[in-house]
C-alpha cells in the first residue's frame, strides 16, 4: 500500500511541476508557429536571371516595385 501511495504522490509532483508547465506551453507556442508558417521554397532561384514574376513570387518581401527595380538594375548595368 505505501508503494503505490508513493507512485502517486511522484505523478501529483510532476503534475504540478512549473517546469513541466512552462516546458509544455513552449512545446504548444512552437506546434502552432509551425503550423502558422508558409512552407519554404524548394527550388533556388538564380536572381541574375529570373524575369518580374518568378522574383516577385519566389523571394519573400519582393513585391512588384522591388522586382521590376532588380531587372531594371540588371538590363542597365549588366548589358554587355
Amino acid at each position: 500500500m505505501k508503494m503505490k501511495m508513493k507512485n502517486i504522490y511522484k505523478l501529483n509532483v510532476i503534475k504540478s511541476s512549473p517546469f513541466l508547465k512552462h516546458s509544455l506551453a513552449l512545446l504548444l507556442m512552437l506546434a502552432i508557429m509551425l503550423v502558422m508558417m508558409k512552407p519554404v521554397a524548394a527550388e533556388t532561384v538564380n536572381i541574375n536571371k529570373a524575369d518580374v514574376q518568378v522574383l516577385q513570387q519566389s523571394l519573400q518581401g519582393v513585391g512588384p516595385v522591388k522586382a521590376q527595380a532588380i531587372v531594371d538594375y540588371r538590363k542597365k548595368k549588366w548589358t554587355i
